[in-house]
């Protein structure tokens, strides 16, 4: 099997309101092919995709202030990837 699925676990996930990050890889071994299985609680993420990276933004949209809080160890999405080289 030439696929790898990478689960995106958050800890400490406590009444935020928005989070930002980035996750890069080494092409010469990873080709990403999309994120899947994103958690209804923060299924309203942005992505942007270049080139051996993703940047990620998301922020709780409601017309009242609140915050999403969820437990240590839940996956929010999932990101897969076609092996194309070695593993290191």
């Amino acid at each position: 099997n030439n696929t790898v699925s990478i689960d995106i676990v958050v800890n400490n996930f406590d009444s935020l309101v928005g989070i930002q990050f980035g996750i890069r890889w080494d092409m010469g071994i990873l080709d990403f092919v999309g994120e899947t299985n994103f958690l209804p609680e923060v299924s309203n993420f942005n992505t942007i995709a270049e080139p051996g990276a993703i940047l990620f933004t998301w922020a709780h949209f409601s017309s009242v202030p609140s915050s999403t809080t969820l437990p240590n160890g839940t996956v929010i999405f999932t990101l897969d990837f076609n092996l194309v080289g070695a593993r290191c």
